[in-house]
């Protein structure tokens, strides 16, 4: 019985030993269970990772041959660069060249022009001071043919009265040295022809107011001569009077040609200061919009210059930039830094958040390619 009761409580015993074992199990198959579970998840970050590491890969060679190009290309670029200033001042010594040409060029037209229109002024001034004389000449001989006329008119009229008295004398004088007395008859036609001649006879007192009224009016000789000669019906007297008449028509068309060659000489006087200033304006507006097509020339070159002197500029910052390692390095870590990709979060799926982009692949990056090797080969 005791053997029976033994062996129960050793059954007991046995049965609580199982339990336990049973429940240690099912604990342990629950944990293999969540092992299991996290394995898969880690695989699966570790996918995750491997992915990210072969795209920091390629980038990493990416900047690596961006670098040894810019490494490459450095040299080049200074040749550019230097060819390219070397082409700007070339072009710059071109064009300054030609623009001092025509510059050069119009300033000697434009001496030129002004030593012409000095000399055409001079010549003008001449012109004027030989028309003012010609003027002069002129007034003179005016002044000395209208004293002339007024003399002729005295001296025609003293002779007409010379003649008028001298005839009258020499009637007179006839009629007193008649000695014969006439029979009443013959007075009478003595009477008659005395009275006939008296007609004939101008009075001395018409003649004077003949001459006060030349004086006074400033008759021409024609109308004078005409009325003498409608008084008086001689032959001598119109021949003279003719000789006169013509000797003024001869003087009037001397003066009339004068007169002419006068006006000829100021229309063409004022014809050549209409040219002058015409030929002026132009050339001054020739000039003017020479100076201003040169201005806006050398306004189109300054701003070119300044444009080119900008790409001058900013090539050799970005040059200053590359000239050495450390620098490009700087800027490919700065490049990795702020311009790399991340590695997506919803695509990773681990047990840490958070904590997706903390990889240690991300620590090459800021490293050489060497370094980044042996960072990831650890």
């Amino acid at each position: 019985m005791e053997r029976l009761k033994k062996s129960d409580g050793d059954v007991e015993l046995l049965k609580a030993e199982l339990e336990q074992v049973l429940r240690s199990k099912t604990e342990i198959e629950t944990a293999n269970n969540k092992l299991r579970e996290e394995v898969t998840e880690y695989q699966r970050v570790l996918g995750a990772l491997h992915a990210s590491s072969s795209l920091l890969e390629k980038e990493m060679r990416e900047k690596n041959e961006v670098f040894e190009k810019l490494m490459n290309s450095e040299e080049d670029a200074i040749l550019t660069v230097s060819q390219i200033g070397k082409l700007f001042n070339e072009r710059m010594e071109q064009s300054m060249g030609r623009y001092l040409e025509m510059y050069e060029e119009l300033k000697k037209k434009y001496d030129a022009r002004e030593a012409y229109i000095q000399d055409l002024k001079a010549l003008l001034d001449e012109f004027a001071n030989g028309i003012e004389l010609a003027r002069i000449e002129l007034d003179t001989k005016d002044k000395k043919i209208f004293e002339l006329e007024n003399e002729n008119k005295d001296i025609k009229l003293e002779n007409m009265t010379i003649r008028f008295r001298c005839e009258q004398f020499e009637k007179y004088n006839q009629g007193e040295s008649r000695v014969p007395q006439p029979t009443p008859e013959l007075q009478v036609c003595n009477s008659h022809n005395e009275a006939e001649d008296d007609e004939r006879l101008v009075p001395n007192f018409l003649i004077e107011n003949i001459i006060n009224q030349l004086e006074q009016d400033g008759m021409t000789d024609k109308d004078p001569l005409g009325t003498i000669q409608e008084i008086i019906e001689s032959g001598n007297e119109q021949q003279n009077g003719t000789e006169i008449i013509d000797k003024l028509k001869e003087t009037e068309e001397k003066l009339r040609i004068v007169e002419e060659f006068a006006k000829e000489t100021s229309d063409k006087y004022t014809e050549l200061l209409e040219n002058q200033n015409n030929r002026q304006k132009m050339k001054n507006l020739e000039c003017n919009k020479d100076q201003q097509q040169l201005k806006a020339k050398i306004a189109k070159l300054q701003e070119l210059n300044k444009k080119q002197e900008n790409t001058i500029q900013t090539l050799q910052q970005q040059l200053s930039t590359f000239d050495s390692p450390q620098k490009l390095n700087s800027s490919v870590k700065y490049l990795s830094a702020t311009g790399s990709p991340k590695t997506p979060k919803k695509l990773i799926v681990s047990p840490f958040p958070g904590k997706e982009n903390r990889s240690p692949a991300q620590v090459g990056v800021f490293s050489p390619r060497s370094a980044v090797l042996r960072a990831r080969n650890n």
